[in-house]
C-alpha cells in the first residue's frame, strides 16, 4: 500500500492520481488511506458527492483524523455547520488543515477574530474575507496580495478592499477583473 501510495504523488494529473488510489482500494481494501486519498483527488476534481462516498468507506474503516477532517468539510459544504464542527473538533491534532477548516465555520457563525486565528498566516481570500469583516480592508488587501489567487471572488474582495481604503483606481481595475471572470457578480456589485 505505501508503494501504490507514494508511486501517485510522483504524478501531476489529479486523474492519474485518482487510478492509482483506486488501484490502491481494489488491492488494499482494508486500508482508509486508498479511500482518503481518492476522496481527496475528486475533491480537487469538483467531485464533492462521489468524494463524500470514500470519504465515508475510509471512515468506516478507520476513524483517522484527517479522514473525519475531509468528511466535516463535506458536511460543511451540504450546510451542516454544527456537525461538521463537532467532526472537526474530534479531528484536532490532524494539522492546519483541521484549524482552517474551522476558521472556514467561524467565518459563517460570524466569529471573525476566531476564525483568522484559526487558519494561522494564510494568505487565502478566506484569511481575506475574514479580515474585512472583522474591519481591516488593509489586512484583507495585504492577504490577497500575497494570494496568488486569480479568481474571480478575490478580485471582487480585493476591490471591496480598495473601496473601504479610498481607493477608486483600485474599484474600478478590481471590479472589472472579477466581472470579467464572473459576469453574475454584476447583480452583487450593484447591491454593494
Amino acid at each position: 500500500a505505501d508503494e501504490l501510495l507514494f508511486a501517485a504523488t510522483l504524478f501531476e494529473s489529479m486523474n492519474d492520481k485518482l487510478v492509482i488510489y483506486q488501484n490502491t482500494m481494489s488491492v488494499h481494501a482494508s486500508d482508509f488511506r486508498g479511500y482518503n486519498n481518492a476522496g481527496w483527488c475528486l475533491t480537487q476534481m469538483g467531485r464533492n458527492a462521489q468524494a463524500k462516498e470514500f470519504f465515508n468507506q475510509a471512515l468506516a474503516i478507520s476513524r483517522d483524523k484527517a479522514v473525519v477532517n475531509n468528511v466535516a468539510a463535506i458536511m460543511r459544504q451540504e450546510g451542516d455547520v454544527d456537525g461538521a464542527m463537532k467532526l472537526l473538533n474530534e479531528a484536532s491534532g490532524a494539522g492546519p488543515e483541521v484549524a482552517y477548516n474551522k476558521g472556514i465555520i467561524l467565518i459563517q457563525k460570524g466569529d471573525y477574530p476566531s476564525a483568522i486565528s484559526n487558519m494561522g498566516r494564510s494568505a487565502t481570500v478566506n484569511v481575506a474575507l475574514a479580515k474585512m469583516l472583522n474591519g481591516d480592508a488593509n489586512g484583507a488587501k495585504t492577504t490577497l496580495e500575497n494570494a496568488g489567487d486569480d479568481s474571480a471572488a478575490s478580485s471582487y474582495l480585493m476591490a471591496v478592499a480598495c473601496a473601504r481604503l479610498g481607493d477608486a483606481n483600485g474599484v474600478k481595475k478590481h471590479l472589472s477583473d472579477a466581472l470579467a471572470k464572473n459576469p453574475e457578480l454584476q447583480e452583487k456589485a450593484d447591491r454593494d
